[in-house]
């Protein structure tokens, strides 16, 4: 798995001391998009590397900075908030570079899982899934998440063997047996 970045933040990367090698196993370099991304579900995107290669995106789910309300929190965190707390959750921002990526490797974390433990071998021809995080919204704040697997903009339902046992992975939100590669969750609101 990895995660996308453009020329200016892997400098900005390298001078902050990053190790090569982590370089090498987590970021991927691109020089060019094909497009301003729209950040709806299902816009394609094409990324150009500095090797010339060229992979298309689509747009996975994208997360709206501020939500119209508290409905984006569990009921049992709602319960707990006192008024003033409450209000100070009816908008949020995602705060500064450092939490971008905390919440980039959050999700990124989940789609190794997914790559790793939950993917059928045979499914993308054992291509790793990439992701690209927009995060500079002008229209609409907040983040599109884009991953190189346009399956995961339909209904496409991965079914999971081993060992000649049908295996079962149920997600706590889950309404099918095994639910469809589902979007990241939403950024931390703390």
């Amino acid at each position: 798995m990895k995660i996308l970045k453009s020329h200016k933040e892997i400098e900005d990367k390298r001078t902050g001391g990053m190790d090569p090698d982590e370089e090498v196993a987590s970021y991927q370099e691109y020089e060019n998009l094909s497009k301003n991304p729209a950040g709806t579900k299902g816009d394609d995107l094409e990324i150009e590397y500095k090797n010339g290669k060229k992979e298309t995106y689509y747009c996975w789910v994208f997360y709206q900075e501020d939500p119209d309300g508290l409905e984006v929190l569990p009921d049992y965190v709602k319960r707990k908030l006192d008024k003033e707390k409450k209000k100070k959750l009816d908008k949020f921002r995602f705060k500064g570079q450092a939490q971008q990526e905390r919440y980039e490797w959050f999700c990124g974390g989940w789609v190794q899982f997914y790559d790793d433990i939950l993917r059928p071998e045979k499914e993308l021809g054992g291509m790793e899934h990439k992701l690209f995080f927009y995060w500079n919204r002008i229209d609409k704040h907040g983040v599109a998440i884009y991953i190189n697997d346009k399956r995961a903009t339909t209904d496409y339902e991965i079914q999971l063997k081993y060992e000649g046992k049908q295996l079962i992975y149920t997600a706590p939100t889950a309404t099918s047996d095994p639910p469809i590669v589902p979007p990241p969750p939403p950024p931390s609101k703390t």
